[in-house]
């Protein structure tokens, strides 16, 4: 029987503490010794965020127009892709992992910023919305890997009763 601190547990093999995939995998708290299903859900994008979505990216704004509806239409072809989850996320956690086959220095809050798009094409579908009260977020950077890749993860946040 677990106490009372959460206890997280992956029915199948993971990676990470936030599964992902839809199909079959769940993940389950533990609290007050009562399990709990947890809605999951992952998005991975091949690469990095176009330099122009960059904050420090000095374009035009027709060009960041594009390149921001580029970024959405991306996203939202992989959630299509994955399915739309039956109900939106009231809240949620998502945790942002950028890794890289390089290992130069990034600076994190820049490519938060460059994932804006990414983001917002979240909001209809998977999750209610994105403001601060129902959205929290972690940022990782991995060097050294062997794809250079964004993962975004989300974790639906069960409410205190």
């Amino acid at each position: 029987m677990p106490n009372h601190e959460t206890k997280l547990i992956k029915v199948q093999h993971m990676r990470n503490r936030i599964t992902g995939k839809r199909d079959g995998e769940v993940l389950i708290t533990y609290k007050n010794g009562e399990p709990q299903l947890v809605k999951t859900f992952k998005i991975v994008i091949d690469g990095f965020p176009p330099r122009e979505a960059s904050p420090n990216a000095r374009v035009h704004y027709m060009k960041l127009y594009a390149v921001k509806k580029e970024q959405k239409e991306l996203m939202t072809g992989l959630i299509l892709a994955q399915g739309i989850p039956d109900k939106p996320m009231e809240k949620a956690h998502l945790t942002i992992t950028f890794e890289s086959k390089d290992k130069r220095r990034r600076d994190l809050d820049n490519l938060l910023s460059s994932c804006k798009a990414y983001i917002d094409a979240l909001v209809p579908d998977v999750i209610v919305d994105d403001n601060a009260e129902s959205l929290s977020i972690s940022l990782y950077y991995i060097p050294k890997v062997k794809e250079t890749r964004i993962i975004f993860e989300l974790e639906e946040i069960q409410n205190d009763d």
